[in-house]
């Protein structure tokens, strides 16, 4: 049933938000999936859940999203996907060349790591991008991703949210680094902390 909605859905030309919620390995899906990413000209919001993505899967999802000719995505989440930080890059590199692109989520990625926020950090630096959202919870980041990954969000001029909760390794030492953001050029409005050990120690840095 699954593959033959995906058959259809390649036809289509006008849907402007698309979910999709399965936990099954993401090659044959995103193969499906891919004629719909490229030639759809209304997508605007695409949301992959508990869809498993390898580096190679990761790899065929980028090259759809280059593909695509109208680069009108402006919300784009990947949740619970197994992502390596490998793959994640191979995405975000894809993620460049879309202006439009407002808020951006790879919560409950815990494979990620520290070269995902590298990658991250990389897609928050490109002049052309404004990104307004970022999601990164439940990542299993730590102190040393945390840190990365602000070095990044001081010049992101239009970040406006960041949620960053049930990451349960960053410590204070982590939350000393994020709390430069708030002298910064970054015009961050809301920040999601729950279900952290934030401590004393932490909510000082703070």
């Amino acid at each position: 049933q699954v593959g033959a909605f995906m058959e259809g859905m390649k036809h289509n030309r006008s849907i402007e938000e698309f979910r999709f919620h399965h936990e099954i390995e993401g090659d044959s899906i995103i193969d499906r999936l891919a004629p719909f990413i490229i030639h759809n000209t209304n997508l605007k919001q695409l949301r992959l859940f508990e869809v498993d993505l390898g580096f190679n899967c990761a790899h065929r999802l980028a090259v759809a999203l280059i593909q695509r000719q109208h680069k009108s995505l402006t919300r784009f989440v990947l949740s619970r996907n197994n992502l390596s930080s490998e793959a994640l890059a191979e995405i975000t590199a894809a993620l460049t060349g879309y202006p439009y692109l407002k808020s951006f989520s790879v919560s409950g990625n815990v494979l990620i790591g520290r070269d995902g926020c590298e990658s991250l950090g990389a897609i928050i630096r490109v002049a052309a991008l404004h990104l307004e959202q970022v999601f990164h919870d439940d990542d299993d980041l730590d102190d040393e991703g945390l840190q990365t990954l602000v070095a990044a969000l001081t010049n992101a001029t239009t970040l406006q949210l960041l949620a960053l909760s049930s990451n349960r390794s960053i410590t204070a030492a982590g939350l000393r680094a994020l709390s430069h953001l708030f002298s910064s050029a970054c015009p961050l409005e809301t920040l999601f902390l729950e279900d952290m050990n934030i401590g004393d120690e932490g909510a000082e840095a703070l």
